[in-house]
């Protein structure tokens, strides 16, 4: 099995955006997200890699990037932060921020 890290490695190395979701045991998954993702893959020519991560399992990577509470959504590009919300997302929310990318 792959470790959170070398996946969150391997998705930013293909230039792609790669969407982070950072949750807890106390947080609920975004089970809308994933489906919401390929459904907008479908829509669009841009490609978004979807990276989950239990702030919990992987503290040095919640610390890397400054994850505080969950739950955390990055977008990222190359290492580049784009975009951060901490809290809830909506699908609504999700795509106008892809929009803007």
């Amino acid at each position: 099995m792959m470790r959170k890290a070398d996946e969150l490695k391997s998705a930013l190395a293909t230039n792609q955006l790669v969407l982070v979701a950072f949750y807890t045991a106390q947080t609920v998954r975004n089970v809308w997200l994933r489906p919401a993702i390929e459904g907008y893959r479908r829509q669009t020519s841009k490609t978004i890699q979807l990276v989950e991560i239990d702030k919990e399992d992987e503290p040095l990577l919640a610390d890397f990037y400054h994850v505080g509470s969950a739950p955390v959504f990055l977008l990222l590009s190359a290492d580049h932060e784009l975009w951060r919300q901490q809290g809830k997302l909506t699908v609504d929310e999700w795509q106008e921020v892809l929009d803007e990318f």
